[in-house]
């Protein structure tokens, strides 16, 4: 009985290890996107850059293109 008790605990803890190894990698991973890509964004796209721009451009990067438009109002 105790040779299955201990089986079974060991079993229990690689299944642990086994989604806690691919969460930290996930995490690692998150972690290194959100710092190398998204962080910069703020400093490229302000809400102050965005008001100095003209209408045209801002249409340009966020604007959505009239296929879009016509497919949501059919």
């Amino acid at each position: 009985m105790g040779r299955f008790a201990s089986a079974e605990a060991l079993d229990c803890m690689l299944a642990y290890y086994k989604v806690a190894l691919k969460r930290f990698i996930d995490d690692i991973a998150v972690e290194a996107i959100e710092s190398k890509l998204v962080m910069p964004l703020s400093d490229m796209l302000s809400p102050v850059t965005v008001f100095e721009m003209t209408p045209e451009m801002v249409n340009c990067i966020a604007g959505e293109t009239k296929e879009y438009r016509s497919l949501q109002n059919s």
